[in-house]
């Protein structure tokens, strides 16, 4: 596989069809050596799913990507980058390896990084990448996660895990004890052997539920990229008792955060009111994380209802989150809407209400699109309405 897709004929073919359709190159008829040229064709369509979420390693053709599926598995760059500022320290280790996306850049605040993959091929890659991207602080392991921890004799300042959420027949695997590695089954040897562990979980976890289920978790992030929600990262270690949330919505190289926890959630008072000047729309972080009622507390804003999740105030103030100007409120009526709105374009947004954007669309006839948008969601009196209003940006 090296010997083919790193010779400099092959790599200039893979750049020269990077945007093409594999399926496509798969059909023509050449004269080329078959098995080059389908490994080629893999590396294409392995590369195409990574141009979003992975540009920096896609462009670089010195590089072997994995299958197309190790690189939907793998973390942004954007996630791992993230994950990399957190910690720092002399030694760390990465036990489920995968593409190695989060060992590379673990790797630039730790002095010593082990990479460990039960997949050989992965790790045939991996150590081929770490030689061309000039990693020399990371050693590749082949191994399972439950073998290495077995037989190490490191105790190391972080360990890091992303279980595999595929079970049989690729089936999703949604409970924390159903991942593989097992780390509820797995936690008190991973506290014997790291100062902290770092747990990489699916944006579906339940927060609270994990809480309960491992016993020395004591930070919880919860971490979107523009506005998408992508990771859950758990801390485990026993210094202190912090249990506490990070909202975290990463964009343009900006970083919105919050962090709270769930007593002081509970706990707290805030106050509501009708739609005034400005609206907010929380960012897709602190939805997950669940800090309805200490964002409205921190910002100073108040809610439109108890469920609705949408803010107002009659100054603007820097949310996280969209923002939007209030133009009007408007019955969920289409003889009103077409009043008020004619033919312009509109985008829609509903929270609280029982219809779906695409719903609401349909039902008043609108058409989607440009800077106005259509906010449907229940006031703090139950009464449901169509807030017209505009994105501020």
């Amino acid at each position: 596989m090296k010997s083919s897709v790193i010779n400099s004929r092959w790599k200039e073919y893979i750049e020269g069809h990077l945007n093409d359709d594999p399926f496509s190159l798969s059909l023509e008829s050449t004269k080329e050596r078959d098995t080059e040229r389908l490994e080629a064709i893999r590396q294409i369509q392995a590369r195409q799913k990574a141009l979003k979420k992975l540009p920096g390693f896609a462009y670089n053709f010195d590089l072997i990507f994995p299958p197309p599926v190790s690189v939907e598995q793998a973390s942004s760059e954007w996630t791992a980058r993230f994950k990399s500022l957190l910690f720092s320290g002399k030694s760390c280790a990465d036990l489920t390896g995968g593409m190695g996306i989060d060992a590379f850049y673990l790797s630039e605040n730790f002095e010593k990084v082990d990479y460990v993959e039960q997949d050989r091929q992965l790790c045939e890659i991996a150590r081929h990448n770490f030689d061309q991207l000039n990693k020399r602080n990371v050693s590749v392991t082949f191994g399972s996660t439950e073998d290495f921890l077995r037989s190490n004799k490191i105790y190391y300042d972080l360990i890091y895990l992303d279980p595999s959420r595929r079970g049989v027949g690729n089936k999703r695997l949604f409970k924390l004890e159903e991942c593989l590695p097992n780390v509820v089954d797995l936690e008190d040897l991973l506290m014997k052997q790291a100062q902290r562990v770092l747990i990489k979980l699916s944006p579906l976890a339940d927060l609270k539920h994990l809480f309960a289920q491992l016993a020395h978790l004591k930070n919880i992030w919860v971490v979107s990229v523009k506005n998408e929600c992508k990771e859950i990262l758990c801390e485990l270690n026993d210094s202190g008792c912090n249990d506490k949330v990070h909202a975290i919505s990463l964009e343009d190289g900006h970083a919105d955060s919050l962090s709270f926890d769930f007593k002081e959630e509970e706990n707290t008072n805030v106050s509501y009111a009708y739609p005034d000047r400005f609206l907010y729309e929380p960012n897709s972080s602190l939805l997950k994380a669940g800090a309805f009622k200490t964002a409205a507390n921190r910002y100073g804003v108040s809610k439109l209802h108890i469920h609705s999740h949408l803010y107002t105030s009659d100054k603007q103030i820097d949310f996280p989150g969209r923002t939007f100007r209030l133009i009007k409120w408007l019955q969920p009526d289409k003889k009103v809407l077409k009043r008020e709105i004619g033919s312009r374009k509109v985008n829609v947004i509903a929270r609280n209400f029982p219809l779906k954007p695409d719903e609401i669309i349909k039902k008043f006839n609108l058409t989607p699109g440009e800077d106005l948008y259509l906010i449907a969601t229940t006031l703090m009196d139950q009464k449901r309405v169509i807030i017209l209003c505009e994105r501020i940006k």
